[in-house]
């Protein structure tokens, strides 16, 4: 009937009649009532972990509800704390970010009700090795003014969602002779966003071996070692292989055709993290053999 702390105050009128003399009565008897505050409550919280991936996202309270029985309605303070503010973010429904993974409304119990179910969590992405889990707790508070009422219910379960290797940078038809030599790679950059940094296995092909092959220079200070006819491998993250893959020279083989026609070499580069392959095609180099006095320019593409 009034906000807590208000008092309604009740009069007892008693009257007496005999049906002879006048009726006498009585109205000195109050009752003065004291409004007691009354606890907010959280209810439709789910105890059961909500499973997502770090590149989804997910309304962690949409079943929800937050009550307050007093009257008139109370302006109630909404928290919502994460259990570490590294796992990822809310927003939404007017929740104001307060920092350190703790998110305010205010309003009444209706409004915050709506408003706590329009909340989406998005996880941070790579935070952990693909396929891993990262758990979110999140605890709830209500205060009314009077009372704060908690609940550390609700959580979510994020699954790392692995990505897959990127090569960039890769440029077709550098142009050489077979009397030259060329670094097919300087412009690479092999990239992995995962965390932490995978262990990528990079192999290198060439079209055919009989069109040239990495110098025993470059390979020896790349970390790139020779597998097979054509092909060359090396096992880093991608930091290291972009590093390694940059310092590799292409020597073509001299005299393959006749003076003046050329040879066009494709340097295909494959990615592995153990997951996902990656693989690029656009690496080509072009060979132009010489004559006596060295010939034409010829081009390399990669």
């Amino acid at each position: 009937q009034m906000a807590p702390g208000g008092t309604v105050t009740t009069t007892f009128t008693i009257s007496i009649n005999d049906g002879v003399a006048a009726a006498v009565t009585n109205s000195t008897t109050t009752v003065i009532a004291t409004a007691i505050n009354n606890a907010p409550t959280i209810t439709g919280t789910k105890s059961t972990a909500q499973s997502v991936t770090d590149k989804t996202t997910v309304k962690p309270f949409s079943a929800v509800t937050i009550g307050d029985t007093d009257s008139p309605a109370q302006t109630l303070t909404v928290q919502v704390t994460l259990s570490a503010a590294s796992n990822g973010t809310l927003a939404g429904g007017g929740f104001s970010s307060m920092g350190g993974g703790v998110y305010q409304f205010t309003g009444t119990a209706s409004a915050a009700t709506t408003a706590i179910r329009a909340l989406t969590f998005t996880p941070t992405a790579n935070q952990v090795a693909p396929n891993s889990k990262v758990a979110t707790t999140f605890t709830l508070s209500v205060n009314d003014g009077f009372t704060t009422t908690s609940d550390g219910y609700t959580n979510v379960s994020s699954t790392s969602v692995n990505d897959a290797p990127t090569v960039t940078g890769a440029v077709s038809n550098q142009a050489v002779t077979d009397k030259t030599t060329v670094m097919p790679f300087t412009g690479i950059t092999l990239g992995d966003v995962d965390s932490p940094a995978q262990t990528l296995t990079v192999t290198l092909a060439i079209s055919s071996s009989s069109y040239g092959s990495f110098s025993t220079a470059s390979l020896a200070a790349s970390g790139f070692a020779t597998s097979g006819a054509g092909t060359y491998l090396f096992y880093g993250t991608a930091a290291e292989a972009t590093t390694a893959i940059r310092q590799l020279v292409f020597v073509p083989t001299e005299n393959l055709v006749t003076p003046g026609q050329s040879t066009l070499t494709k340097i295909t580069i494959t990615v592995k993290d153990g997951i996902t392959t990656t693989t690029n095609s656009t690496n080509t180099t072009t060979s132009t053999t010489g004559g006596w006095n060295g010939g034409a320019n010829g081009s390399v593409a990669c």
